[in-house]
């Protein structure tokens, strides 16, 4: 493919999921980062809210900031940011936090 065009839905917002997949797997596409920020702070919200630890990863520390920037990131409580700058001992107490219970 060397050329393409994208063009928002004239029907609405999408509804689209991948494959069919049911239940909570589901693969969903966002077209702007608010609603991005939106999905990862709702998924992480609903798995804490079942007492599972989560752990999110973002492209690189600009997004990382653009999220922490965001009003979905105020939303996620119990939340550790673990980064390159840390020192090692910093690094290895979120690590381990972050397999808790509860922990984002």
């Amino acid at each position: 493919i060397d050329i393409y065009t994208r063009m928002p839905s004239v029907y609405g917002r999408s509804k689209f999921r991948f494959l069919d997949q049911p239940g909570e797997q589901q693969v969903i596409v966002e077209s702007t980062k608010e609603g991005y920020f939106r999905e990862v702070t709702d998924a992480a919200k609903k798995a804490v809210n079942k007492g599972r630890a989560v752990i999110v990863f973002f492209q690189n520390n600009s997004r990382l900031q653009e999220y922490m920037s965001s009003v979905q990131y105020v939303k996620v409580v119990n939340k550790g940011i673990l980064d390159e700058t840390l020192a090692h001992e910093e690094k290895n107490y979120i690590i381990k936090k972050a397999a808790t219970s509860g922990q984002v």
